[in-house]
């Protein structure tokens, strides 16, 4: 949720890019980190996106339909970094997703990556499947989904996302 900046405080591009010349300092230029922005503006319901190198968010419509953030940019401490932004109107009972990689790439029980595609088919099914739901009783739903698909043994990376419904 937007508030008014306080005095002192920069753009988010600045922080972003003060932000990967810490972690160069700190890492001696050996990692990388991918992050993901999203502010909100709840008057206007406008949503500001910066992305670094991380997994492309994605807006679902009461229909099932979605549609990707303009994304892009570099991770954080990579040599010559990038940051994409891009801002849109949420509607009456959109909603925004965003996830970490291990959303996609854990292992499911058939030995086959889970995938993107099936990701935001999954979310976009259980969205249209609620319409009256609210983002929690969504998000709920999206995680024991989820979890079916998952192997009993312990995964490789976290299976991370938020769901933000506009209402």
């Amino acid at each position: 949720v937007q508030t008014p900046r306080p005095s002192g405080v920069p753009p988010v591009s600045e922080l972003l890019s003060a932000m990967s010349e810490t972690l160069k300092y700190v890492s001696g230029k050996t990692y990388w980190m991918t992050l993901a922005v999203a502010q909100l503006d709840p008057q206007q319901r406008i949503l500001q996106y910066w992305s670094a190198g991380a997994p492309v968010g994605f807006i679902i419509s009461p229909d099932g339909k979605t549609e990707s953030l303009k994304s892009g940019g570099s991770p954080l401490g990579s040599p010559d970094v990038v940051f994409a932004s891009s801002s849109r109107e949420l509607k009456n009972g959109e909603c925004l997703c965003l996830y970490t990689d291990g959303v996609f790439e854990f292992t499911t029980r058939n030995g086959m990556k889970f995938g993107i595609r099936r990701f935001q088919k999954l979310v976009a099914e259980v969205v249209k499947s609620k319409p009256g739901a609210g983002a929690q009783e969504i998000r709920d739903q999206i995680a024991l989904e989820l979890k079916k698909q998952q192997t009993d043994s312990a995964q490789e990376d976290d299976i991370s996302f938020v769901l933000l419904k506009c209402n």
